[in-house]
């Protein structure tokens, strides 16, 4: 995949400015056109055309009018602290709600860069953030910028990540990050998560006995089936030297995220099944808990 076009909502909150750094980093890397989207939430239970008076002895003014010359005026204003020319951009400020709107524009771009505050609790589980709710809708990339880390999140990556668990949106992630890394000299590490068994002590006390073959403890098994598959997986579709493969065992998005810590990674490049409803909420995907938690940056894609 290459990114002609790539679209940064921004809210002008401490987050979405610094998803903003990262997708302008991005545009230059890419050689994209960046366009920067603010959608102002109008008030709810008024009449966009209702007159207000901004301050004693004013003229009226709608709120609508109102809202936009605010939205405009914070978008003028963030665009020159982050020292953006807007010639090289395009900048849109438009009304309405802010998921309803990102989602109906990502189809016209590549991807989208988005910024999160990682919110935790209730809720989270009951509202979530726009992101999040991208993330599990759009059908485009989605790369997740989250806030509060110290390490500088910036491209292009020089070590990216691939959880693999042999779906379609992994391999779907696999094609992105192989083209990323062919474009920008990046190397590319598979990881696969062999989930932990609450049941039992401990799954490295099993012993499973394969026919014609010695007894082995469950965990050596696993592990030897995960590293052949993921062996027949990357043949021929790498030239030269292949991407490192790992596997480990675990809670499956504590364990990736902290692979990533270890080994260093710019960006995790991971597909994401889309579940909504009762079975997210009590579950939640290991994509969304990955870009909840996750101190790099995060691109989704969905099979």
């Amino acid at each position: 995949m290459t990114a002609r076009r790539i679209l940064a909502p921004i809210d002008f909150t401490s987050a979405s400015r610094r998803a903003l750094a990262y997708a302008v980093q991005m545009a230059q890397a890419e050689g994209a056109k960046l366009t920067i989207l603010h959608v102002a939430d109008m008030p709810q239970y008024v009449s966009p055309s209702l007159a207000v008076m901004v301050a004693e002895g004013t003229s009226p003014i709608s709120i609508e009018a109102l809202t936009r010359t605010q939205a405009t005026s914070k978008m003028r204003a963030t665009l020159i602290e982050a020292g953006i020319d807007r010639d090289q951009c395009e900048v849109e400020v438009t009304l309405g709600d802010p998921l309803t709107v990102i989602l109906d524009q990502i189809p016209r771009y590549d991807l989208a860069v988005l910024g999160t505050h990682a919110r935790h609790g209730l809720d989270h589980l009951f509202i979530g953030s726009v992101a999040e709710k991208v993330v599990r809708s759009a059908r485009r990339p989605i790369v997740i910028v989250r806030s509060g880390i110290e390490r500088a999140a910036e491209f292009p990556p020089k070590r990216i990540l691939v959880p693999l668990d042999f779906s379609d949106g992994a391999r779907h992630a696999f094609e992105l990050a192989h083209d990323l890394a062919e474009r920008h000299g990046a190397t590319v590490s598979l990881v696969h998560v062999i989930e932990d068994f609450p049941e039992f002590e401990g799954p490295e006390q099993l012993v499973v006995v394969a026919a014609g073959e010695e007894p082995q403890s469950y965990v050596e098994h696993a592990q030897a089936r995960v590293m052949e598959a993921l062996r027949l997986f990357v043949t021929g579709r790498f030239e030269g030297t292949l991407p490192n493969l790992e596997v480990v065992i675990g809670s499956a998005h504590r364990e990736l995220v902290a692979f990533a810590e270890r080994s260093d990674a710019d960006l995790v490049v991971m597909g994401t099944h889309g579940r909504t409803g009762i079975r997210r909420i009590g579950i939640g995907s290991v994509a969304e808990r990955v870009v909840r938690t996750s101190t790099v940056p995060v691109m989704t894609a969905r099979e």
